[in-house]
């Protein structure tokens, strides 16, 4: 079993931002592919994008470290929602084919 919850009503979603889009992952409780979504990075669109969620049910979300994060972190922290920070380092990737 992954170390995600798999409740119902669990949703993963995982950012990848740059200065005019961000790029989400989105994983449902009991799901086992995510969704991409793509949202304006401006505070109006992402608060549209995250609030859906959040009246779905429980809401996780992780932004990959670098300088386009900060500010995504800082407004989800506004928002009550809970946002890790990831490494790059520690993000998986196929293996090199070569």
């Amino acid at each position: 079993m992954s170390s995600l919850e798999h409740r119902d009503n669990l949703v993963h979603i995982a950012f990848d931002t740059s200065r005019d889009l961000l790029v989400a992952g989105v994983l449902h409780g009991g799901e086992e592919t995510p969704t991409i979504e793509r949202v304006f990075n401006d505070e109006p669109s992402i608060r549209r994008f995250v609030r859906g969620f959040l009246e779905k049910g429980v809401l996780r979300t992780w932004y990959e470290a670098g300088p386009g994060g900060y500010e995504l972190h800082r407004l989800l922290a506004s928002m009550k929602v809970p946002c890790q920070v990831v490494a790059p380092s520690l993000i998986p990737s196929p293996p090199a084919i070569g």
